[in-house]
């Protein structure tokens, strides 16, 4: 008997099992990346003009948006941050914006801050306005860089779909096919 035969004997029991193994990857690599993403976050802060905002650690920090979908309230806003010792840090333009994005929130990367010394920061934001009242659907997120892994997870979350719809899809060609070779 040739592997080909065999394969199509059995492949009305082998393609549910990849089914069941690919979607359990499916849910593994979604769980991963928001774990992922809530695990390096720093801090979460309201959107504010000033504000003091603490960091335990020294090291790259990346400053975030985030508010509801399709909102323009951060638009031609102009951020800044003061050392303990008043001297400003220089921040790095995100060129490639890492957009992380929920059912009624998104995320988006702006700026990479090298912090030199744990401590207590200040935060400025230019562009505000007088009349602009903080809320709980508008903040400034601080997480550690965490894009590598997830492009990993990202990877992982496509391949693993691409075999759950590809054993979805075998499974209903061999039984079609079975059907009419009777």
């Amino acid at each position: 008997m040739s592997l080909k035969s065999l394969f199509y004997q059995y492949a009305l029991w082998v393609f549910p099992l990849v089914f069941v193994l690919a979607t359990g990857l499916l849910i593994f690599f979604i769980l991963g990346v928001m774990r992922l993403v809530k695990d390096t976050t720093i801090v979460g802060v309201p959107l504010l003009e000033e504000q003091d905002v603490e960091f335990k650690d020294a090291g790259r920090a990346v400053l975030s948006i985030e508010g509801p979908h399709l909102t323009a309230r951060f638009a031609r806003l102009e951020y800044g941050l003061i050392s303990p010792r008043g001297a400003e840090i220089p921040g790095r333009t995100v060129i490639f914006r890492a957009r992380t994005s929920g059912l009624s929130r998104v995320r988006l990367t702006l700026k990479t801050y090298e912090i030199p010394q744990p401590g207590r920061y200040r935060l400025h934001v230019k562009g505000l306005g007088s009349d602009w009242a903080a809320d709980a659907d508008h903040r400034l997120v601080f997480s550690r860089p965490h894009a590598a892994p997830v492009i990993a997870y990202v990877v992982g979350i496509v391949l693993a779909a691409l075999l759950a719809i590809g054993s979805v899809v075998g499974f209903l060609l061999r039984a079609l096919l079975g059907a009419t070779h009777g």
